[in-house]
């Protein structure tokens, strides 16, 4: 029989994890299905605060809930958009003043990503009663006049702060504002970053510092939001097939950034935008603007050739149609996830993909060359040298990331030898560490191994499969 103490102690400990953990059954963004970061012993000054935690020797604890956790992200995705419109159009205001060609394309630029997020509000708007967890369903029962009031939300960007608002209702953020940031991106953030790089290139020698900087800032800003919205893109790509009861690594909920492939994938985008933006804006101060669209084009025609031999024309008209407009998308970067497929792609749709990265490859490495002959033979400014030889490295250092981004998928999405992917040596392993959670440090929580069970509020180490309570005298030490 316990003691009367015992069982004050027990009682004490089941009311302050049942509060503690309220809000448990969601999953913490950075270190998902784990319990909290960052415990400390109580220390010497506890007792002169006065607080009720105090007293009950519950102190020093540094817990962050889900729900905060999500807030920061969301803002932080908010901001970078915000921030992304907000330097483009301050750039071509800049336009306006010094240049009218370059301000129509800015412009142009522009009206065509602000079409593209009015169409995805009109058709994907969030319903008002969205529940948390639901699969994406398209609204077809608005009536015009709310599918037009819609269409403006999203032409003057006012739709994302809807999604926005609907994420926090729910705890998650809404299918329409993940892909609603997807096409922004791509539409947006990859076209103008390169174009006012060839601009901050073209005129390096007459721009003052201040505009150089306005400039840098915006094109660092395009890249980073870009780099980041594919990233969140395969978390939730991932995060959808398991509502939907498939999960395509055994035994990982959720992928996260904080781990070996989250920190792989995160260098791998960066690497990838970054050097595909440098390199072609660097083509384009070497000769001229078209010098740029025949990169592009050379890239697109050559991976509709490569797919269309191995198709051997065995796909209809349509499909060829609609496959090579796909395809445009790709020309920035790889947008498609890694660890996932999209609706309706099959294994072997996935491998016309592998293509994409042939003729990029090819289409980069012609550019470095033609960087490196200009390098060595000739002199030329400070800006054109670090960027062409940052974007030169960022190539060079993305190859391995992609192979190791490749290899840890083979038993999820690239599971057929084609083409350059074989088993010789890209051999088919069980990678499921690669996909969990680093350990912060030995003052935290081991995020790993320790999960919280709400149904019983009971801490299970599954390192060792045991179920327990971890305490230190009168102070639970998690």
């Amino acid at each position: 029989m316990k003691s009367i103490d015992e069982l004050i102690k027990e009682d004490i400990k089941k009311k302050y994890l049942k509060e503690k953990f309220r809000n448990i059954e969601k999953n913490i963004n950075c270190c998902p299905n784990k319990i909290l970061c960052c415990f400390t012993k109580c220390c010497k000054h506890c007792s002169k605060c006065g607080c009720k935690c105090c007293k009950n020797h519950f102190c020093c604890n540094c817990y962050i809930s889900y729900y905060c956790f999500f807030v920061l992200s969301l803002l932080m995705s908010l901001s970078l958009h915000i921030f992304d419109v907000g330097s483009d159009i301050f750039v071509l205001i800049d336009l306006y003043t010094k240049d009218i060609y370059f301000f129509s394309t800015c412009l142009g630029i522009i009206i065509l990503s602000f079409l593209a997020g009015s169409i995805i509000s009109c058709f994907g708007q969030t319903k008002p009663d969205v529940r948390p967890g639901e699969l994406f369903n398209n609204t077809t029962d608005k009536s015009k006049c709310k599918r037009i009031f819609d269409l403006f939300l999203g032409f003057f960007q006012l739709g994302i702060f809807v999604e926005a608002y609907y994420s926090l209702k729910i705890g998650e953020k809404t299918h329409t504002f993940v892909w609603s940031r997807v096409i922004e991106g791509l539409l947006e953030s990859c076209p103008q970053s390169l174009f006012q790089l060839f601009i901050a290139l073209k005129g390096a020698d007459t721009f003052t510092i201040l505009d150089m900087s306005r400039y840098y800032v915006s094109i660092g800003i395009s890249l980073l939001n870009l780099s980041m919205v594919l990233i969140t893109f395969e978390i939730y790509r991932y995060e959808y097939e398991r509502r939907k009861g498939y999960i395509p690594i055994e035994g990982i909920p959720k992928i996260i950034m904080f781990s070996p492939y989250g920190l792989v994938l995160t260098i791998y985008r960066l690497t990838e935008i970054s050097s595909r933006m440098g390199l072609l804006g660097c083509i384009g101060y070497m000769y001229n603007g078209y010098a740029i669209l025949m990169a592009l084009l050379f890239d697109y025609i050559l991976s509709i050739i490569l797919n269309y031999i191995y198709l051997k024309g065995k796909v209809s008209k349509g499909s060829l149609l609609f496959f090579a407009f796909s395809k445009i998308l790709f020309l920035p970067a790889y947008w498609k996830p890694f660890t996932t497929r999209l609706p309706g792609n099959t294994d072997k749709e996935y491998y016309y993909d592998i293509y994409h990265w042939f003729s990029k490859y090819l289409n980069n490495g012609i550019i470095s060359v033609l960087l490196v002959t200009k390098l060595i033979n000739d002199t030329n400014n400070l800006s054109f040298t670090i960027i062409s030889i940052s974007s030169i490295s960022c190539f060079i250092l993305n190859i391995p990331l992609l192979y190791f981004v490749i290899l840890w998928n083979r038993t999820t999405i690239f599971t057929l030898d084609f083409f350059y992917i074989r088993k010789c040596w890209c051999p088919k392993r069980n990678n499921f560490n690669k996909f969990k959670p680093l350990v912060c440090c030995n003052h935290c929580c081991s995020f790993s191994n320790k999960i919280m069970d709400t149904s019983s509020n009971i801490i299970k180490d599954t390192s060792s499969n045991k179920i327990e309570i971890l305490s230190e005298e009168d102070n639970i030490v998690i």
